[in-house]
């Protein structure tokens, strides 16, 4: 049990830094076969549980858009879970619906971060702001991380101040920024 605990605390300790891009997406109505339930396991940051996305993908769709939604809500568990080739998988099959979805290609480019491909996650995130994702400073944030793990320290904080310009309160850019020496510690 103990063993168990320490492992999920440092799946938390390591997720602000390795996840922190991850996007839920919402769903619409109450009966819409899980869908909705499966969104909030998703918003949940510390939910590992992937029975209320499965049951959903178990159920025909009330809508495509449900569907869609909960594929990519289902690749959030997935990434947070350890499971990364199984979320792009997941997230394939939500392209696949519709390749427009800015948050399908966020989370790809996250599961191929955690897949070790940070180089590829570029072109993913890169492709979520050409369509207008919605909280675009996670997606700088998490380009911030690539070219950190580059060793191309400028670009890291150019994407990290373009995120906090996007969100001026999202703590992890701040972060990042004062441990670069680009913002002064709180007194």
């Amino acid at each position: 049990m103990a063993a168990g605990r320490n492992c999920l605390l440092l799946i938390l300790l390591l997720l602000p830094f390795t996840a922190a891009g991850q996007i839920s997406v919402t769903t619409f109505g109450e009966g819409d076969g899980g869908a909705r339930a499966c969104y909030l396991a998703a918003s949940d940051p510390l939910t590992l549980d992937l029975s209320a996305c499965e049951r959903a993908l178990r159920s025909p769709p009330a809508a495509l858009r449900d569907h869609l939604a909960t594929r990519v809500n289902y690749a959030v568990i997935l990434n947070r879970a350890g499971r990364p080739a199984d979320a792009l998988a997941s997230l394939d099959q939500a392209l696949g619906l519709d390749p427009r979805s800015g948050e399908a290609w966020v989370n790809r480019g996250n599961s191929l971060f955690l897949l070790g491909r940070a180089q590829e996650s570029l072109a993913d995130y890169q492709r979520a702001l050409n369509l207008e994702v919605r909280r675009a400073h996670r997606v700088w944030y998490n380009i911030g991380l690539v070219h950190e793990q580059a060793g191309a320290r400028e670009l890291a904080i150019e994407a990290w101040s373009r995120s906090l310009a996007e969100n001026p309160g999202f703590t992890l850019a701040e972060e990042k920024l004062r441990m670069a020496g680009q913002l002064p510690r709180p007194q």
